[in-house]
């Protein structure tokens, strides 16, 4: 009878063991996969993917390419000196790039993209670009950097490419909103220009000497 029990504490042991080693090799297989998994995201998010695509006034042929393989493509989109450097995408709504790339592939760091109320011609006075804030200086993981007033100071130029043509960007005033208040997409509308101006003045965290 002991050598019966003796037998059987053996046998749950051994089980007990087996069940933990089990349990330690898929938690270590699983954060093998979430790290392999991550770093597919942010190697898809990398500006560099898109760089033999980047048009210039005289040269526009590599991102005519890049425009037949996703005809969504409107533009291009830099912030001079950092990471932000990629394709501008708009869609008939606002989710269909959250994730997915400017391929049209599906990627969870989705695209750089313009509001799709908006003009593609940039001619309405508020113009809303989204973009996931991402680590790595990925996607729009640079414009949180804004909130820094040297930095803000030191990086006041980018440049929107559109309609074949190079338009300048000056920043003179950063403003931060919840991003689910709806007084954001309705900030500028039915106001003059001048009282537009002042209430970006107003409510500005930082604002350049321009404004």
């Amino acid at each position: 009878m002991k050598k019966a029990a003796k037998f059987l504490v053996k046998i749950v042991d051994h089980v007990v063991n087996f069940i933990a080693l089990l349990l330690i090799l898929m938690v270590m297989f699983l954060s093998c996969y979430m790290l392999w998994d991550s770093n597919q995201v942010y190697q898809a998010a990398d500006a560099k993917n898109y760089e033999a695509y980047i048009p210039t006034e005289k040269h526009t042929k590599s991102f005519e390419e890049l425009q037949k393989i996703n005809p969504d493509i409107i533009g291009w989109i830099r912030i001079n000196e950092t990471n932000v450097n990629y394709p501008l995408l708009q869609a008939e709504d606002d989710d269909t790039y959250m994730n997915t790339d400017a391929e049209g592939k599906y990627s969870l760091s989705g695209s750089i993209f313009l509001h799709c109320a908006n003009k593609p011609d940039f001619s309405d006075f508020n113009n809303m670009i989204y973009g996931h804030h991402m680590e790595k200086h990925m996607m729009f993981g640079d414009v949180g950097l804004f909130a820094d007033k040297e930095y803000f100071d030191e990086h006041p130029y980018g440049n929107l490419f559109f309609d074949g043509k190079d338009h300048g960007i000056e920043f003179y005033a950063l403003i931060m909103f919840f991003a689910l208040i709806h007084e954001f997409r309705t900030y500028f509308c039915r106001i003059t220009f001048k009282i537009k101006t002042k209430k970006i003045k107003y409510n500005a965290i930082w604002t350049s000497s321009n404004i």
